[in-house]
């Protein structure tokens, strides 16, 4: 049974209908910073990982500003890595400075708990 309310949470975002801003729920910024926290300079993490971390940064996209632009600069270290998506999951990748400046802006607890106005359709 659907109840109306102001607030709520819908696919790990908390959307506010009063103020129009959707921010990520608590889990979702801790399994993004632990993914993050693993991402060191000169580290050697695994391409599943990676691919883990561009996926809980694409979920986020809508909600955090200039997300999208951030995330670009890592999906380009990413795709320079050559690997193939699903039969490379087990290598390793070293965490260069490319990738590094790249995970800076998301680094920041500041800016994962910003809100952004939800995608709205005009007509």
């Amino acid at each position: 049974c659907l109840v109306p309310t102001q607030h709520g949470q819908f696919l790990r975002l908390h959307l506010d209908s009063i103020a129009m801003l959707s921010t990520l729920v608590p889990e979702r910024v801790a399994s993004i910073r632990t993914c993050l926290f693993l991402f060191r300079l000169r580290a050697r993490v695994r391409v599943s990982l990676c691919q883990r971390l561009l996926g809980l940064l694409a979920a986020a996209s809508q909600t955090l500003p200039f997300n999208l632009l951030q995330l670009k600069l890592l999906q380009w270290w990413f795709r320079s890595l050559r690997m193939h998506p699903r039969c490379n999951r087990a290598r390793q990748a070293t965490v260069t400075p490319a990738c590094w400046k790249a995970l800076h802006w998301f680094q920041s607890p500041h800016n994962l708990t910003l809100g952004g106005s939800p995608v709205t359709q005009t007509v």
